[in-house]
C-alpha cells in the first residue's frame, strides 16, 4: 500500500473536521453556538438535543420561538430528568470538584421573550428546565425566559421550575405552574448559590424541607468550608407555599453553614402574604394582595417600570387588564384590536389612534417604540393618568403623524407627551393643547429630549420642570422646525435650562417662535435658554422669535426678540422667509398663516386662523392677502346673530412692488369690526367670485371672537 502524501493526509483531517462539525451544527435550527452567531432553538427538537449534548453546555443560544412541550404532543414525553444539565454524580463522590452537579450548563441561553410550556417532569434530585446552572468561574445565564405552566415533581432535593441548582445568573425570567419536591424547593430555584435579578414565580410549592415561594435556599454551602451565599435583587412571588419545615413565602432559608454561617443577600424584593398563604419567609418583605397589584410598592423599592422618565432600563411593567407587575417583553407585540382604530404599524400602513385609549397603550408597550401612528381624531386626556411614550434608554424611534389634531388636557408627572425621541424619529403636524407637565429632569410639552425631527407641532399649557425646560422640548440634539409654544414654562426649584421653546439645544432650530411666560432659577431665555454649536450645523438657530412682552425676558440665546405688535405682523416672519398661506414668494407650500394685528402666526393646518379677546364697542381689523384682479374678493358670511359688526367698507392696499404699484400684483383686503355683544362667536370670511354661485371657496379664514 502507498503511504498518502502529507497534502493528501491533510486533506483527509480537514474533511473529517468539517463533517464533525456540520453535524453538531444540524442537531439546531441554526448559528454556530458563539457570542455573536448563537445556536438558535426553535422546536422541542432542537432543546432536546441540546439537553443531550453536554459537549454544548458551555456555548451561547438563543430561543426563536415560543415552545411547548406538552406530552400528548408528538415527540414530546414526560422527562424523569431536568432537560438541560440534567446529569449529576451518582456515587456522591466528594473527591470531585463537581462531586454531585455533574455538567452544568456554563454558556447562556437567551430567552428572547420567549416561553417554553407544559414541561412536566417526575425524577429525583436536581429538577427544573436545568438540573444545574452555572460554575464557579463559568456563570452560565439563562434571561428573558418564561416556564409556563409546568408541573415538576422530584423526590429528591433542589427542585425549581427554571432550575434546581443555580451557581449562575437567572435575569428577567418567570415560572408558573407547579413544582413538587421534599428538601430544597423554589417556584423559580430550588438552591441558589448565584443570582436571580428581575424574577418572578406564580406556581404553587409544595416541599417537605426548606420550601420556598421563589427560591428554597438562598445560599450554596458545597463550598466548604466557605459557603456561598446567594442573591435574590428585585423579585417577587405570589404562588402558593406548602410545606413541613422552613417554609417561606417568598425564601425558606437564607442562610448556610460551612467553617462559618454565610446568609444570602435579598434585596428589594416581595411576596404576597395572602396568595402565598404565607405569612412569614425568611428574607423578603410581604405584601397584601392589594399592596402586590399597586406599582407604587415596587417603584418606591427602586423598580424601574416602562414610562419612567429616570428609568435606565424599562424592566417590569404593569398589565392593562391589572394585576401583579410582569416583565417588560411580556407586553404583546401587537396589541389586539380594538386597542387601535385600524392599521398595522408600518410606514405605509400606521396605527390609527381615534381614542384616548389608543393613544394610551403606546407608553405600555416598548415593542411599540419603531412603530408608526396616525392620530385620526382630536383627543382629551382629561382625566386619564397618561403613560408617556418612550423612554431614556428605550426612546420611541417611528413615525407619529398628528394628521392636524390635537391632543389637549395631557397631565403628568413626566417628560411630556414622549419622553424621549430617538434619532430617525418624526412628530408632525400634532398639537398639545392646554397641557400641565411637571418634572424634575428634561420636560417639555412635546417632549422631554429629541434627537429626532419635529415639524409643524405645537403646544400651549403649563411646563414645570426641574433641570432641562421648554415650552415644546426640553433637550434638543435633532431638528424643531417650523413649530412654536405659547406654554408657561417655569422652574420647580433647581431648573438649570428653562427657555420658551426649548431648554436646551445642540440641534437645529428653524422658522419657530415662543410667547409664553418664562421664569427660572438659572439659565433662562425667551426662545432656548442655553445652546452648544458643533461646528456641523448642530445648535444653528434660524429665522426664530421669541415675544419679549409676554415672556417677560428680553435675552434669549439665539432667534429674534420682538414685540408683540411685531409678533402679529405678518411682515415680520415674511422678511425671514416664512411661508405663508396666499404668498408664494417663500414658497407654496402655506405652512403658516396669520390674522394681521390680532394674533401670532398659526399653523396652515391649525382649524382655525386665529383668536382675539376684544371688549364691547372696541373696534379691531382683519387683514388678508387678495387680488381683485382675478375677480377673487373676500366675503364677510353665516354673520346672523353676531356680536360684532362690520364698519364701513373693506379697503384694498395694493402690494408694493414697484413706483407706481405693478397693476394685478394683488395686495391686502382690510375688514374694520365692532364688539357690540358679549360672548363667542367664530367670524368667518371666504374668498370667492361673487357671481359663481354653487362652488366652493378657494379660500376660507375664521377667528375665534370673545367679548368678555
Amino acid at each position: 500500500m502507498i503511504a498518502p502524501s502529507r497534502f493528501q493526509a491533510y486533506g483527509a483531517a480537514v474533511f473529517l473536521f468539517l463533517v464533525v462539525v456540520s453535524t453538531a451544527t444540524a442537531q439546531y435550527s441554526g448559528g454556530t453556538g458563539e457570542p455573536n452567531d448563537p445556536y438558535q432553538i426553535a422546536t422541542a427538537e432542537d432543546l432536546i438535543a441540546l439537553g443531550e449534548e453536554p459537549n454544548d453546555h458551555d456555548k451561547q443560544f438563543i430561543l426563536t420561538a415560543d415552545i411547548d412541550l406538552d406530552p400528548n404532543l408528538p415527540g414530546r414525553k414526560v422527562f424523569d430528568k431536568a432537560i438541560i444539565a440534567p446529569d449529576t454524580n451518582p456515587n456522591d463522590d466528594r473527591s470531585s470538584l463537581q462531586w454531585f452537579r455533574g455538567t452544568p450548563f456554563t454558556g447562556s441561553f437567551d430567552g428572547n421573550g420567549h416561553t417554553i410550556s407544559h414541561l412536566v417532569i417526575a425524577g429525583g434530585s436536581y429538577l427544573g428546565l436545568f438540573g444545574t446552572l452555572g460554575w464557579y468561574g463559568s456563570a452560565g445565564e439563562v434571561r428573558d425566559l418564561g416556564v409556563v405552566d409546568a408541573n415538576i415533581t422530584g423526590s429528591g432535593w433542589y427542585v425549581g421550575g427554571v432550575a434546581g441548582y443555580n451557581v449562575g445568573r437567572v435575569i428577567q425570567c418567570y415560572s408558573t405552574g407547579a413544582v413538587n419536591g421534599d428538601i430544597v424547593v423554589g417556584g423559580l430555584i430550588g438552591q441558589n448559590g448565584g443570582a436571580a435579578t428581575h424574577c418572578y414565580s406564580t406556581s404553587a410549592v409544595n416541599g417537605s424541607n426548606m420550601v420556598g415561594g421563589l427560591v428554597g435556599m438562598n445560599c450554596d454551602p458545597s463550598e466548604e468550608p466557605s459557603p456561598v451565599p446567594g442573591t435574590i435583587s428585585q423579585c417577587y412571588s405570589i404562588g402558593p407555599v406548602t410545606g413541613v419545615e422552613l417554609v417561606g413565602g417568598l425564601v425558606a432559608s437564607n442562610s448556610c453553614v460551612g467553617m462559618w454561617r454565610a446568609w444570602g443577600y435579598v434585596i428589594e424584593s416581595f411576596w404576597d402574604i395572602q396568595t402565598s398563604d404565607q405569612a412569614t419567609s425568611d428574607a423578603g418583605t410581604g405584601k397584601t394582595t392589594a399592596e402586590m397589584q399597586t406599582a407604587k410598592t415596587f417603584i418606591d423599592a427602586g423598580w424601574d417600570f416602562v414610562g419612567q422618565a429616570d428609568g435606565p432600563s424599562d424592566v417590569w411593567a404593569m398589565p392593562q387588564g391589572g394585576g401583579h407587575p410582569i416583565l417588560w417583553w411580556q407586553l404583546s407585540p401587537w396589541p389586539p384590536l380594538p386597542t387601535f382604530s385600524g392599521g398595522t404599524g408600518e410606514p405605509n400602513d400606521p396605527y390609527l389612534i381615534s381614542t384616548s385609549q389608543d393613544l394610551n397603550s403606546i407608553g405600555y408597550n416598548p415593542r411599540l417604540m419603531k412603530c408608526h401612528f396616525r392620530l385620526v381624531a382630536d383627543l382629551d386626556l382629561r382625566s386619564l393618568p397618561f403613560y408617556p411614550i418612550g423612554s431614556e434608554h428605550d426612546p420611541y424611534g417611528g413615525i407619529f403623524d398628528g394628521n392636524g389634531h390635537t391632543i389637549s388636557h395631557l397631565t403628568t408627572v413626566g417628560a411630556g407627551l414622549f419622553v424621549h425621541l430617538a434619532s430617525g424619529a418624526e412628530v408632525r403636524k400634532l398639537g398639545v393643547v392646554d397641557a400641565n407637565i411637571t418634572s424634575h429632569w428634561y420636560v417639555g410639552g412635546l417632549a422631554g429630549w429629541n434627537d429626532g425631527t419635529v415639524t409643524q407641532c405645537y403646544s400651549t399649557g403649563t411646563i414645570d420642570g426641574g433641570f432641562v425646560v421648554g415650552g415644546l422640548v426640553g433637550d434638543n440634539w435633532g431638528v424643531v422646525a417650523q413649530s412654536y409654544s405659547t406654554s408657561t414654562v417655569s422652574s420647580n426649584g433647581g431648573s438649570l435650562y428653562v427657555g420658551g421653546l426649548l431648554g436646551f439645544s445642540g440641534g437645529a432650530v428653524i422658522q419657530c417662535y415662543s410667547t409664553g411666560a418664562v421664569s427660572g432659577s438659572g439659565y433662562d431665555g425667551g426662545l432656548v435658554a442655553s445652546i452648544v454649536f458643533d461646528g456641523a450645523g448642530g445648535g444653528a438657530v434660524t429665522d426664530c422669535f421669541w415675544d419679549t412682552l409676554t415672556s417677560g425676558r428680553t435675552w434669549g440665546v439665539g432667534g429674534i426678540g420682538k414685540t408683540t405688535p411685531q409678533m402679529q405682523t405678518a411682515k415680520t416672519f415674511l422678511d425671514a422667509g416664512w411661508d405663508f398661506v396666499g404668498e408664494t414668494v417663500n414658497g407654496p407650500n402655506d405652512v403658516w398663516k396669520i390674522a394681521e394685528g390680532l394674533d401670532y402666526p398659526r399653523l396652515g393646518w391649525e382649524p382655525y386662523d386665529g383668536r382675539v379677546t376684544v371688549v364691547v364697542g372696541q373696534i379691531f381689523t382683519v387683514t388678508l392677502e387678495s387680488n381683485p384682479s382675478t375677480g377673487y374678493r373676500w366675503e364677510w358670511v353665516d354673520h346672523e346673530d353676531s356680536i360684532v359688526e362690520q364698519i364701513g367698507e373693506a379697503q384694498f392696499e395694493p402690494r408694493e412692488t414697484g413706483d407706481p404699484p405693478l397693476v394685478g400684483a394683488g395686495g391686502w383686503e382690510s375688514f374694520d369690526f365692532k364688539a357690540v355683544g358679549q360672548g363667542q362667536m367664530t367670524l368667518k370670511l371666504v374668498y370667492r367670485r361673487p357671481w359663481e354661485e354653487g362652488v366652493e371657496p378657494l379660500k376660507t379664514f375664521s377667528l375665534q371672537v370673545t367679548v368678555p
